[in-house]
């Protein structure tokens, strides 16, 4: 059985949350886990979890919405000890197009804190920000983490692994041209990875530039398992067990 480790059903519109349950079990996947993004997924995404038991949910802010919703971060404390709350975040950097580089770092260091003191993981989104990304996380003493949808190089994933986190890969590494994640798939070692969605987003092949759903796991999947050689049993046997390390801290 498979999990989806990073999705936003908050966010995914063209499909009823039933549908996609129904869809997750006929592809073997036992479990999802819904990401927040800021304080206005926070009552949404409670009633997802109180009505599916086999829903997990984080609270967080992402670092694209520090700059408009950093005074509620008092929110996202308050949900952080809410039992179906395996995880904090989506936090982190994003030097894309950012202009906003002291919010983000401020909330980063603020989620970090409060994951250490309710031992819950985090939730790691970096982009363009590798080095400060790890710098942070290191200097705070961030216990347990995930690096999700993970498209950096080897280099960067070795000093994520070096600190003791997870790498999660999402449906990029299906596409033809990502020679380069389809390396750090091979590379990351089987006990530290796990696989995503980020659905509604990046939709796996053969469903590229469609909007995803999480029962879309499976191909991406079946693509890390052809890339490391193993069967897909095997594959999800891993990432499943890690899975329920880093959300069972």
């Amino acid at each position: 059985m498979l999990i989806d480790s990073h999705c936003h059903l908050q966010n995914i519109q063209h499909i009823e949350i039933s549908k996609i349950l129904e869809n997750c079990e006929a592809n073997k996947i036992e479990r999802l886990l819904s990401v927040c993004i800021g304080p206005n997924d926070i009552s949404v995404l409670r009633k997802i979890a109180l009505e599916h038991e086999n829903i997990d949910i984080s609270t967080g802010i992402h670092p694209c919405s520090t700059t408009n919703e950093f005074n509620s971060f008092g929110e996202i404390e308050k949900e952080a000890s809410y039992e179906k709350v395996v995880a904090i975040g989506e936090t982190g950097l994003d030097y894309f197009k950012a202009d906003n580089k002291k919010e983000q770092i401020s909330s980063f260091v603020k989620h970090i804190n409060l994951s250490n003191s309710l031992n819950k993981s985090l939730i790691i989104h970096t982009r363009s920000a590798a080095k400060d990304t790890i710098d942070i996380m290191k200097s705070e003493a961030a216990k347990r983490a995930v690096v999700h949808c993970f498209t950096e190089s080897i280099e960067v994933a070795k000093s994520f692994l070096d600190l003791g986190y997870f790498i999660s890969i999402a449906g990029i590494v299906t596409f033809k041209n990502a020679l380069d994640l389809k390396k750090v798939a091979k590379y990351v070692p089987l006990d530290r990875l796990m696989v995503e969605t980020d659905s509604p987003y990046l939709a796996p092949a053969p469903f590229r530039g469609k909007p995803c759903e999480p029962s879309y796991v499976i191909h991406t999947a079946k693509e890390i398992a052809n890339i490391k050689n193993i069967s897909l049993t095997k594959l999800a046997l891993e990432t499943t067990k890690n899975y329920y390390k880093f959300s069972k801290f």
